[in-house]
């Protein structure tokens, strides 16, 4: 029995050790499992490394392939390696290129121990890092930010340019706090005011239950809430408050008490329809900067999202259960990961010039990529996946946010 375990214990070692000796053959400096084409790495020496860190279920990451494509193509690959780093199971990367037909001219590399994301301190996906063959940190940001120009700074002087690290470090300036519910908002320093936004939100239904929101728009935040679009169902007074940088936290400390539910059961329909919660946040932002919110009623040319082809539709089903994620990239490209087509017509109508409506079953999620920088290039890019645009007039609320 000893013998077997010491055999047990050697063929582990030997495993770990031989993923190192696959890793660091050609002299990288990190770690990796597999690697998805056949195409030999080059060698590192005396190169540098672009590592963008991605993942299958992250809508930014995808949206950002053509970017990482583009640099490829505009760049010496003599000096540079492009690698795409991704910590998931073989076979879920695998099925994304499959079923997405999605194109990424980077080495696509797995690093199922997570040891590389950890070693540069990556928090969040997308993030883009620049190395030299001795993993010395040359860059790290956004790869929105990176440009030949940069790479080739980084190359040349072989030592660390400017970085695009994100600082979420801010004290509370207002604050609300109950027993029942937790509401903290501020306005974000206008020193600060540049980092990209962030956040999550859990739903249910048509409510919110949390929401944890970073240095986003008051007019953003106030358009996901409604899931309203800014200039038709969303109007604003003052151009400049509209355009404060806030963080925001709301925590439902209620859900599942009727007795307390029942206190708030006036603030259903105040503002939107069944919604108790985003009632609660409206009014509160109301109060914490300033303003009224009046409601009125309008008519206005809405497209029906309809399913023309269950069979394309039905190839969109999404991989995923427990992540969701979406991306409007350059004002024309829509990434949707574990997404249900109501919210899909809700988020294009936020950012696009159509306001668009679906009731197909909201528990239905998919994955989709779609071209929204005009309405043939936003039908066409729809229909590829069986839904056709029926156009007609509605009555419509909007909402009026009036500064004192």
């Amino acid at each position: 029995m000893k013998l077997r375990n010491s055999a047990k214990y050697t063929l582990i070692f030997l495993f770990f050790f031989g993923l190192k000796i696959q890793a660091q053959q050609g002299g990288y400096p990190f770690l990796y499992r597999y690697q998805l084409s056949d195409k030999a790495l080059p060698d590192p020496y005396r190169k540098i490394i672009v590592i963008d860190f991605w993942a299958t279920w992250c809508a930014p990451c995808i949206s950002r392939f053509n970017q990482i494509n583009a640099l490829i193509k505009n760049s010496d690959t003599q000096k540079v390696i492009f690698i795409a780093l991704t910590d998931e199971k073989k076979d879920i990367v695998d099925s994304f290129f499959k079923r997405r037909n999605k194109k990424l001219d980077a080495f696509v590399l797995i690093d199922s121990t997570g040891n590389t994301k950890r070693k540069y301190h990556v928090e969040y996906l997308p993030t883009t890092i620049i190395i030299d063959s001795d993993g010395t940190l040359l860059w790290k940001g956004d790869v929105d930010s990176l440009s030949p120009i940069k790479i080739d700074s980084a190359y040349y002087l072989k030592k660390q340019i400017k970085t695009t690290n994100i600082d979420y470090s801010l004290s509370p300036k207002k604050a609300d706090f109950t027993s029942v519910f937790q509401f903290e908002v501020w306005q974000v320093p206008s020193e600060q005011s540049n980092s990209y936004p962030s956040g999550g939100i859990i739903e249910d239904t048509n409510d919110i239950y949390f929401l944890d929101k970073r240095n986003i728009c008051l007019d953003n935040l106030i358009a996901e809430l409604t899931g309203f679009k800014p200039g038709k169902q969303l109007l604003f007074t003052d151009s400049i408050k509209q355009k404060m940088k806030i963080d925001l936290i709301f925590n439902n400390n209620y859900f599942g008490k009727p007795e307390v539910e029942k206190r708030y059961h006036n603030f259903l329909n105040i503002f939107l329809r069944g919604s108790i919660n985003k009632n609660l946040i409206l009014l509160m932002l109301s109060r914490a900067f300033g303003f009224k919110i009046v409601k009125e009623s309008f008519t206005s040319p809405v497209f029906l999202l309809r399913v023309s082809d269950f069979s394309l539709l039905n190839k969109a089903y999404s991989m995923y259960k427990a992540r969701s994620s979406y991306d409007f990239y350059r004002d024309s490209i829509f990434e949707f990961i574990n997404y249900s087509l109501p919210d899909i017509a809700k988020l294009i109508t936020q950012n696009s010039p159509y306001i668009l409506q679906s009731s197909y079953k909201p528990g239905e999620k998919f994955d989709m990529s779609l071209i929204g920088r005009d309405l043939e290039s936003l039908k066409k890019s729809l229909k590829s996946y069986g839904l056709i645009m029926q156009q007609k007039k509605e009555e419509m609320i909007r909402l009026k946010i009036i500064f004192y």
